[in-house]
């Protein structure tokens, strides 16, 4: 993918907080559902708060699930 394209994946307020890898992961995939807290979906829907990369993951882990059970996303290849 062109820097110019991911660029414009990350530039959408949709994508805010996911991994790294999202783009990698959905690949070709024309839908992606994405369901969080009411307070999660405030800060990437309506804020102007920034939201770093695998922030919202890391806090629905913290919250709803087992730290120790997740490994790191994979390095995207450049």
């Amino acid at each position: 993918m062109s820097d110019d394209f991911m660029k414009a994946i990350w530039s959408r307020k949709e994508v805010r907080g996911m991994r790294a890898s999202y783009p990698m992961s959905v690949k070709g995939l024309m839908t992606v559902l994405r369901v969080l807290p009411d307070d999660l979906y405030e800060l990437v829907m309506n804020s102007d708060q920034p939201v770093e990369k695998g922030a919202v993951f890391a806090e629905i882990v913290r919250r709803f699930g087992d730290l120790h059970a997740y490994e790191a996303a994979p390095k995207m290849m450049m």
